[in-house]
């Protein structure tokens, strides 16, 4: 994890001196994705959350889940590094996930919960209070009027 925040650290810095704009992806469905539905993007089994590299979780937490370990740590993960860089003038915004339906065993439908939870441990951590999206892979029929 520390190579990772260096990482962020040197885009945030670069952004900063160029006066360029950043919202940073918090998470990324191919993370959380086995590829049992023989997705091309899968990378379950290099998340570090997984109990092979020691962690908590043998499979991915679906975005319903909320007793699970990987859970409560990747929401602290995701506070951690919104305490982190709340006083970076580079960031507009966060991006809680990417796609979060695509995770294996998620859906749109219980996505949503997840995604509102998670905005609000960044709300807490963020002192700016910048705007919070996520983003899914499909879409619900649009309501209309």
């Amino acid at each position: 994890m520390r190579a990772m925040l260096k990482s962020w650290d040197a885009v945030l810095d670069f952004a900063e001196k160029r006066g360029l704009a950043v919202a940073p992806v918090l998470g990324v469905w191919a993370e959380w994705n086995d590829g049992s539905k023989k997705e091309t993007w899968h990378n379950w089994d290099k998340n570090p959350f997984n109990i092979v590299h020691g962690g908590p979780a043998k499979t991915p937490p679906t975005s319903s889940s909320t007793t699970l370990p990987a859970g409560a740590l990747w929401l602290k993960r995701l506070e951690t590094f919104v305490r982190r860089w709340a006083d970076r003038r580079a960031i507009v915004g966060w991006e809680i996930f990417s796609e979060l339906d695509l995770v294996t065993g998620s859906t749109e439908e219980r996505a949503v919960p997840f995604a509102e939870r998670t905005a609000a441990v960044i709300r807490a951590a963020d002192p700016w209070k910048r705007p919070v999206t996520a983003s899914q892979g499909g879409i619900n029929e649009w309501p209309c009027c």
